[in-house]
């Protein structure tokens, strides 16, 4: 016990321990402001997504139909302004209808770069995202 006692008294012994608690802390404080902004970034994301999923669904036909492979024109809207799907997948919609979502996730009109919803995906896909369409061709 007393040899335990005098390597714990060390001076560099002293100094390890206290190096090793303030690791400690900052490992629990990274912990819990990441518990706490997450949570924060993950809704400002669903609150974008949403708002982009509700102009998109109001191009959609809202027939329900499934051929997209949603249950509903909302999912499907959800899908692609997630860019998990593409608007070439609803069979009721028009070449015009389509062309306007796909506006949708062009640049600005201020911007010098302009891509078509295809060139768009096929960069988005590029960074190793996958959608939902890359499983059903």
């Amino acid at each position: 016990m007393i040899l335990i006692l005098d390597i714990l008294s060390h001076p560099l012994v002293q100094t390890g321990l206290v190096i090793l608690a303030i690791v400690a802390v900052v490992i629990v404080l990274s912990f819990v402001v990441s518990l706490i902004i997450t949570p924060i970034m993950i809704s400002l994301v669903d609150k974008s997504s949403r708002r982009t999923a509700k102009k998109v669904y109001e191009y959609l036909p809202k027939k329900d139909c499934g051929q997209c492979g949603c249950e509903t024109c909302m999912d499907y809207a959800l899908k692609i302004s997630d860019m998990r799907s593409k608007p070439y997948n609803c069979g009721e919609l028009n070449e015009d209808e389509r062309e306007k979502i796909a506006a949708m996730f062009r640049p600005d009109d201020n911007s010098d770069e302009r891509l078509t919803f295809k060139e768009a995906l096929k960069r988005w896909r590029s960074s190793g995202k996958k959608t939902d369409s890359d499983d059903n061709p």
